[in-house]
């Protein structure tokens, strides 16, 4: 249940395959070659009258594969371009414009060899750990595109990364062990990006002046640009990630016992080492890494499905922030937490899936002054149906922290209809309610409601 299936998609992308030499059957072929053709369309619902085009968004991917009994070798690439920044391109920073005008990137290229109980995936590749969907402490291994909150879907949000994976089957238990090489962290938003809380943050601290008085940093940062420097950048001995997990796969039940010495994928902010160029004030953003153990678990009964993830986190490091008379201290402090997320599904409705999900994390020791502080309970609600022989699939989602929406919420109903094998169309909308306390993660998306529309082609080559 919600597990990776050794780092492979689904092999049917979009639609049944389709003969396309009538003397050859494609299940035959050395290889199988597919791809994604998609436009993504929005429009800021809260800003109908000043830079109302949200994107404008051109994605082709593209898969080649070659898979035999005792082998299977995958290349994948993804292209995306999203003309909404042609439009007043001097309005945009340049960090913005590197961020989301264009990305070109493998999606995938590895090979995986299957060696009777053993199973060895060598290369590019996306990882799933732990049961939760919306809401998991053990989803740490893939790294994330989180330029868009709530806007991604599933495929794009996850991304691979490179590592080397050794897996042992034994009736119906799994053992795996992962060494991850590349010190890649995902996709964000720049500092003063689209989806960024940085401009409210700098608008509420205070910089003294040299005759005295003081500003906002913010109105001190003028005309500055600012990015972001990652750290680690190369690939280095002391910078692998090592990872280790125990499967049982039983007859309605799951379990899982993991355990993992990683780099933060998220990391922390640090104002000591600014890094300038010629165009960009570079804030360092470190990924320090700490040590994880966790279980998992996930139970079907009738059309329930129960799942549960319980974890503790080591030495994890956490940003602080205390206002000072020259102006913001940005800090570090490490601190153990333990983590818990609970999630039920429900598919006794006809042609409708559902699934609701709670997590929480608490520290065992309080830290002062934290800037997100981290035991604010996380909800999450995902509705689906389908209609008319599965040709139109409604969703809605729901994203919450706090009980009481205190740190805001976002919510996004869409639907989709197949017009004919393989293409799609869509419309959808999404609201970010950034709620009533400081710091908040939704904090500065509060005119950021989108309507959307897409459309999606999946062909066979």
């Amino acid at each position: 249940m919600a597990e990776d299936d050794w780092g492979e998609e689904d092999d049917g992308v979009g639609f049944d395959e389709v003969d396309l030499t009538p003397k050859q059957n494609i299940e035959t072929r050395d290889y199988h070659a597919s791809g994604i053709y998609r436009i993504n369309t929005g429009l800021w619902t809260e800003r109908p009258t000043k830079d109302s085009l949200a994107r404008a968004r051109q994605a082709f991917d593209l898969t080649v594969e070659k898979k035999t009994r005792s082998y299977r070798l995958v290349l994948a690439g993804h292209v995306e371009y999203d003309a909404a920044y042609l439009y007043q391109n001097d309005a945009f920073d340049q960090p913005t414009l590197n961020a989301y005008e264009f990305l070109a990137h493998f999606r995938e290229a590895y090979g995986q060899w299957s060696l009777g109980n053993w199973d060895i995936t060598l290369g590019r590749q996306k990882i799933v750990w732990g049961e939760g969907m919306a809401v998991s402490h053990l989803e740490v291994v893939s790294p994330r595109d989180i330029r868009e909150p709530g806007l991604a879907d599933l495929e794009d949000l996850r991304l691979p990364t490179t590592a080397s994976r050794l897996g042992y089957f034994r009736g119906m238990h799994r053992f795996e062990a992962v060494i991850v090489h590349e010190p890649f962290f995902g996709y964000r938003t720049p500092p003063m990006g689209p989806y960024s809380p940085m401009p409210e943050v700098l608008a509420d601290l205070q910089m003294p002046l040299p005759m005295g008085g003081s500003v906002s940093a913010l109105e001190a940062l003028g005309q500055t640009q600012l990015g972001y420097s990652r750290r680690p950048k190369k690939w280095a001995y002391n910078k692998q990630q090592f990872l280790g997990r125990w499967l049982y796969n039983g007859e309605g039940l799951d379990f899982g016992l993991y355990a993992a010495s990683i780099l933060d994928r998220d990391g922390i902010f640090s104002l000591n080492d600014l890094n300038a160029d010629t165009l960009v004030v570079k804030v360092p953003l470190k990924h320090l890494r700490y040590e994880l153990v966790g279980v998992s678990a996930a139970s079907a009964y009738g059309s329930w499905l129960f799942k549960s993830e319980v974890v503790g986190t080591l030495n994890k490091a956490y940003n602080t922030m205390v206002q000072s008379a020259e102006g913001p201290l940005i800090e570090m402090q490490r601190e153990n937490a333990f983590n818990l997320m609970l999630g039920v599904g429900y598919s006794g409705i006809n042609q409708t899936t559902i699934d609701l999900e709670y997590g929480q994390s608490w520290l065992q020791k309080n830290i002062d002054n934290i800037v997100y502080p981290v035991d604010i309970p996380a909800l999450a609600l995902r509705i689906s149906r389908t209609f008319f022989r599965e040709d139109l699939r409604v969703n809605l989602a729901l994203s919450a922290l706090g009980f009481e929406l205190e740190q805001g919420w976002l919510g996004r109903f869409d639907l989709s209809y197949t017009l004919d094998d393989g293409i799609k169309v869509g419309l959808g909308y999404i609201t970010y309610q950034p709620g009533t306390k400081e710091r908040s993660p939704f904090e500065g998306l509060s005119t950021h409601d989108q309507a959307y529309g897409t459309f999606r082609w999946d062909f066979n080559l």
